[in-house]
């Protein structure tokens, strides 16, 4: 009488593709993490961008009205003083608060954050009352992992030579942008 034999795969075998899978985890968990990171960032340069873009809007606003010939204090809105808004960033989405933004210079860069959010912002006017070398700075600041070292992106505006445009002499800074 013939004996059949059942089919399985021994433990050996087992512990071989077990053993590969790990090995594919641990490759490929360090790109996975910093493609995760490089998407978060994406949203401290979309909101550099619209804060230089609110700047911009702001200077052309008070240039048409010195054309109009009132009398206008700053081609930049004021300092924000509060430090980076709306607080100290963590690796953690923050719920956004629209209180956070109802005070200048938010307002006046018509700028607001609506959706829960990695980085905290800051504005600086670098030459309040000056209207030929007017500077501003925009920034953002983020824990993205949680391990105390932080993203920063800033992206510097002034007026060019002429004194009709706002420009980006340097463009956008990065430091540490996948933390």
């Amino acid at each position: 009488m013939k004996t059949r034999r059942l089919k399985a795969f021994t433990m050996i075998e087992l512990m071989v593709t077990v053993l590969i899978l790990m090995l594919l985890v641990a490759t490929a968990m360090p790109s996975y993490s910093r493609i995760v990171n490089y998407m978060k960032s994406t949203e401290a340069v979309l909101n550099i961008g619209k804060l230089f873009q609110g700047a911009k809007i702001y200077f052309e606003n008070q240039e048409a009205a010195t054309r109009e010939g009132k009398a206008v204090s700053e081609v930049f809105p004021p300092t924000w003083d509060g430090g980076c808004h709306p607080a100290e960033p963590t690796a953690d989405k923050r719920m956004p608060n629209s209180q956070d933004w109802r005070m200048s210079p938010w307002t006046d860069l018509q700028f607001e954050i609506s959706d829960p959010h990695y980085y905290c912002y800051n504005y600086i006017n670098m030459n309040p009352g000056q209207q030929r070398n007017a500077t501003f700075i925009v920034e953002a600041r983020g824990d993205l992992n949680g391990d105390g070292f932080q993203s920063i992106f800033s992206k510097t505006g002034a007026i060019s030579a002429d004194g009709t445009a706002v420009s980006s002499p340097g463009g956008l800074y990065k430091f540490r942008p996948n933390e």
